[in-house]
């Protein structure tokens, strides 16, 4: 209710302060390659972070896999090994 009532009243509109502004650059469909030298839960994070746009994917004998979804599986493999 006090979110509605501020908005009601119109603030004047503030520029926001230069300090601790950081430039994100655009993302690329690189971005979504896979480095499976990372940690299992940085892997998940990126595959949800990408998805749908511009997804995530390794390559493996030539060919370009795509990565839908991911799961960490607590103790489940040695880093870089993909169990299912």
């Amino acid at each position: 209710r006090l979110i509605l009532r501020a908005l009601e009243e119109n603030p004047p509109a503030m520029p926001q302060p230069e300090d601790g502004v950081t430039y994100a650059p655009k993302i690329a469909k690189e971005d979504g390659r896979l480095d499976w030298a990372l940690p299992a839960v940085s892997l998940d994070r990126r595959v949800r972070a990408l998805n749908p746009w511009p997804g995530t994917f390794f390559t493996v004998n030539g060919e370009t896999v795509r990565v839908l979804a991911a799961e960490v599986d607590a103790g489940g493999g040695a880093p870089g090994v993909v169990l299912d």
